[in-house]
């Protein structure tokens, strides 16, 4: 080879090693991006119950996070996993069922929520898991606080049926 084609070959190492550099940036460029939300990316706190208020068993109907997607709050009772007040037994679920979106009620007798298009049943106290039915995914988790006597919902794990955000678009609850 001439000196001057020497000067403009690229070796397959350099091409390997370039892509990957280009490909390791291209990924913490989106990680940024996808981090570094503004205040319209944030849940909302919405205060859903008193403590002094809610019953064993007795369901509470909520819309979060935004006006229209229905969610429902209860107290199980008894300690479960991802519960919060003094037993660690409230929990809350979007009451969208994840086959089709219809709403899905709480059935105290049985301690599970029922989808009635379907027959969906899922289990609050097993973090929203598809005990039985269609249904493929856990209900999506409303997350809980407990401020003073207030229990508020902070945000949202997992989808919401039927939308690609749970934030967008919609006025928020």
């Amino acid at each position: 080879m001439a000196e001057e084609e020497r000067r403009f070959t690229i070796t397959r190492r350099q091409a390997l090693v370039a892509g990957g550099v280009a490909t390791a940036g291209a990924g913490a460029a989106a990680i940024v991006i996808a981090t570094s939300g503004d205040d319209e990316d944030e849940f909302p706190r919405l205060s859903v119950a008193k403590l002094g208020d809610l019953q064993p068993n007795e369901p509470v109907s909520f819309e979060y996070p935004l006006e229209g997607q229905s969610s429902v709050l209860v107290d199980l009772g008894d300690e479960v996993p991802g519960g919060v007040g003094d037993n660690n037994s409230i929990v809350a679920y979007s009451a969208l069922c994840q086959h089709m979106g219809c709403d899905v009620q709480f059935v105290s007798e049985g301690g599970y929520m029922l989808c009635p298009c379907h027959q969906s049943k899922y289990d609050p106290a097993r973090e929203g898991n598809v005990i039985q039915g269609v249904a493929q995914t856990p209900l999506p988790r409303i997350e809980l606080e407990i401020d003073g006597d207030d229990v508020v919902a902070v945000g949202v794990d997992g989808l919401i049926y039927g939308y690609r955000e749970n934030l967008a678009p919609g006025a928020r609850a």
